[in-house]
């Protein structure tokens, strides 16, 4: 999205419709951890270093809010699955 001609996420306009104010060095942060979350409920306005910080505690790696650890085991359950096929394929 854009307003007056520069880009702006849509969280950010959901925060500031709410009639909050988004103060110089803070950032809006999801506390869903769903970037695609326009909720106000689910955004507060924070610090960049404490986004941070929540990021690093919850050990979210990716735009898709999830750990490495779920990616991974995401990962190992499509390989298997595939094997799985290929080994039918080849009864």
């Amino acid at each position: 999205m854009s307003v007056n001609g520069k880009a702006v996420g849509a969280h950010i306009i959901s925060v500031k419709l709410s009639g909050r104010e988004i103060p110089k060095g803070h950032v809006v942060m999801h506390k869903c951890d769903n970037k695609s979350c326009v909720n106000p409920k689910h955004l507060l306005v924070v610090l960049q270093k404490f986004n941070m910080a929540d990021l690093k505690k919850k050990r979210i790696k990716n735009h898709y809010g999830i750990t490495r650890e779920q990616m991974q085991a995401r990962y190992q359950a499509v390989q298997k699955r595939k094997a799985k096929r290929e080994e039918r394929a080849n009864e």
